[in-house]
């Protein structure tokens, strides 16, 4: 598959764990799956939930139904297209969520896409190309892929680099109105769906109301600041004012959902747990490449 989102790894010096946060034991399996048919749209478990259990395979084949019987609320499935896996996830009462890069373009997408639009840089972690979000076709082409997900299966879309580079002659508000014209468009189409958005803090916070979820990347974990694992607030540069816009999206009653990228079995993985779910956030403790049996809400590791 082609790289799906900005590379993040948590690295973590061994001293003074002990005092950075408490531990945290396991979560138990959620109940059995009772939600919304194959057939129908309808309601999932998990989505009045201020804390769905939420995780994510982005690697191979999804471990479909692996993931209903360990208790999911919510999953990522990957690029729309798994039929297969959207429908034993829906029957199984699990909703399922496929991966949109919003702010980028990959190179085997460039033309189906039918972008006409400026590259405003390019990530050179991951061979993308940046492009300019306010651009006709390219809301086009992200209305397109959303529908594609649904007509597949898919009954949610978590939406890649959700604060895309705001283009020369434009503003951070006009970026954001235009995501919000692009959701408006979906859900007019499929009044069902649901949308989680990474790393959009502004725009969840300008536009609440198309807003499922967040999800964050290493927030607990806060790995380029001293003293902060597990304390994300004592670094005044990105972690604090991060989890200062992840506590204003919870209270709006929005689900914050942090990815940590740590060895589930570890200790650092018990103290996140542990941190992650006293804050009233979701975590999900899992591999870099989301291509392992993680540790979700109230799902063990290695279901």
């Amino acid at each position: 598959m082609t790289a799906r989102r900005p590379l993040l790894i948590a690295i973590l010096p061994l001293v003074s764990l002990a005092i950075a946060c408490g531990g945290a034991s396991g979560g138990s399996s959620a109940g059995s799956a009772g939600g919304a048919s194959a057939e129908s749209g309808g309601q999932f478990r998990g989505d009045s939930s201020a804390m769905p259990s939420f995780g994510g395979w982005a690697w191979g084949s999804v471990p479909a139904d692996a993931v209903v019987k360990a208790g999911f609320d919510w999953f990522e499935t990957g690029y729309p297209g798994d039929t297969a896996t959207n429908d034993t996830l829906r029957a199984g009462g699990v909703r399922p969520f496929a991966y949109i890069n919003l702010g980028e373009l990959v190179s085997d997408l460039q033309g189906e896409a039918g972008y006409n639009g400026p590259f405003l840089r390019t990530n050179s972690d991951w061979g993308t190309y940046l492009v300019d979000v306010t651009n006709q076709s390219w809301q086009d082409w992200l209305v397109h892929r959303a529908d594609y997900a649904y007509q597949t299966g898919s009954r949610g879309v978590k939406w890649d680099v959700a604060t895309p580079d705001v283009p020369q002659g434009k503003t951070r508000d006009d970026v954001n109105a235009a995501i919000a014209a692009v959701m408006q468009r979906v859900l007019a189409m499929h009044p069902d769906m649901k949308f989680i958005f990474n790393q959009g803090f502004e725009f969840a916070l300008a536009y609440p109301q198309y807003v499922s979820g967040i999800e964050t990347e290493g927030l607990f974990s806060a790995s380029s600041a001293q003293n902060a694992f597990c304390q994300p607030w004592n670094d005044p540069y990105y972690w604090g004012p991060q989890y200062d816009q992840a506590k204003q999206i919870h209270q709006k009653g929005i689900p914050v959902f942090d990815a940590e990228y740590f060895d589930p079995g570890s200790d650092q993985a018990r103290q996140l747990y542990g941190t992650i779910v006293a804050q009233g956030m979701v975590p999900y403790i899992t591999s870099d490449h989301w291509n392992i049996r993680g540790w979700g809400y109230n799902v063990p590791a290695g279901w």
